[in-house]
């Protein structure tokens, strides 16, 4: 008897334990995942060209923190580079690591704000090196023109289109053009399975009436994809996920900028 009860509170225990692994499985996966990049973006609202910052950063928290891998801002202008006429991006280079963790870069990522990255193809055309001062120029909101002298962190190679920009430090960016705390687009890296996303979204999009939500739907889907087969396999107990029949937005093509920097 003694035996008996022994082998069925054994047999409770590993079933209690391995029902513990495999409802973990799908959320240990979901962010191994997000090396895919980020899979929700902020543009502003029709008639609108910027976000405000702090208005932004508010809403990324209405989304559980612990869900968040990174939220990026992203900011663009023509400048040049030692004369050369290209396009600048300002972000947050913490937050790029972990929603571009596919990025390689031939040196470090800028520390401080007089640094910078540099696309692959410029530096190639250039023959610059990290390390090298050079001088980045332009015209703020209001035509005043500004000269900053910055050192190149790092060179970026994507084998994409941001091959062809140059990387500053968004405060930075913003303090040059004399329009503090503006944001055109946000991309946030969120461990959470499409139908989650699109609960987040229609949320975000019925309460924030200024910015406009949008899923990335090549790495929702793919991402779904594969949890729900994980799923089906029996490793996830009653967290199945299923997939979203929303109308997610459209990709890189959807005439916001997303896909490039």
């Amino acid at each position: 008897m003694l035996t008996a009860l022994l082998a069925v509170a054994i047999g409770a225990a590993v079933l209690m334990g391995m029902m513990t692994v495999y409802r973990d499985i799908p959320e240990q996966m979901g962010r191994e995942m997000r090396s895919y990049g980020a899979n929700m973006i902020f543009v502003p609202a029709e008639g609108k060209t910027a976000m405000n910052l702090f208005t932004v950063e508010s809403v990324v928290k209405e989304i559980p923190q612990e869900k968040i891998v990174g939220a990026a801002p992203w900011r663009y202008k023509s400048l040049t580079m030692n004369h050369l006429p290209l396009t600048g991006a300002g972000t947050d280079f913490l937050q790029v690591e972990k929603t571009r963790p596919y990025w390689q870069v031939d040196g470090n990522y800028p520390k401080n704000d007089n640094e910078i990255l540099v696309g692959h193809d410029i530096a190639e055309m250039t023959k610059l090196k990290p390390g090298e001062v050079v001088n980045v120029a332009g015209k703020n909101e209001n035509g005043k023109p500004f000269r900053q002298e910055l050192t190149i962190a790092g060179i970026l190679k994507t084998g994409g289109k941001e091959d062809g920009f140059v990387f500053l430090d968004m405060h930075l960016l913003n303090g040059l053009l004399e329009t503090p705390d503006t944001v055109e687009i946000m991309e946030l890296s969120v461990a959470a399975p499409a139908g989650e996303l699109e609960l987040y979204r229609q949320h975000i999009e019925r309460d924030t009436p200024d910015i406009v939500p949008r899923l990335v739907k090549r790495i929702t889907r793919s991402e779904t994809t594969v949890l729900e087969k994980v799923a089906d396999a029996g490793l996830s107990g009653d967290c199945r996920y299923s997939h979203a029949d929303h109308d997610l937005c459209r990709d890189d093509n959807d005439g916001h900028g997303y896909g490039t920097p």
